[in-house]
């Protein structure tokens, strides 16, 4: 949304999907808006929610990056939304920029789990069972 003031209002819906049949402990979620907003004047992280999450309302993409505590859970194949408000000055660079949120995870049998975000809200958009190797950037 364009402010009139040469800054623009922006919500990111970074959506974390469950893609197994076991339940995973400890989802944690991590965003680097410096990455994604190189060579814009300036951003600002203005909320951060989810009905779904223990968001860290300390998260600023910066010296926090951090967008989940870390405490969640998520049941086979369920899924969840982390929205991220943010208000956008970018200067002569209108973009486009890239930005990718990375997921990460332990199974209840203690695996570790990661994977890197991607556009759209299929995490494995070619189905085939695997989701970690479709990933490409989320534009905004």
């Amino acid at each position: 949304v364009n402010d009139g003031n040469q800054s623009y209002d922006l919500t990111y819906a970074i959506r974390i999907k469950n893609m197994s049949y076991i339940n995973l402990n400890n989802v944690f979620a991590t965003d680097d808006l410096d990455a994604a907003f190189n060579g814009s004047v300036a951003y600002e992280v203005t909320g951060i929610s989810s009905t779904d999450f223990g968001v860290n309302p300390l998260f600023d993409g910066s010296s926090d990056k951090n967008l989940l505590l870390g405490l969640n859970y998520l049941d086979a194949f369920d899924a969840g939304v982390v929205y991220v408000d943010i208000k956008l000055t970018p200067g002569s660079n209108l973009g486009p920029y890239n930005n990718n949120a990375e997921a990460t995870a332990f199974s209840d049998g203690g695996v570790f789990v990661s994977d890197i975000s991607q556009d759209g809200t299929d995490p494995d958009p070619d189905h085939d069972g695997n989701p970690k190797n479709n990933y490409n950037f989320v534009r905004s």
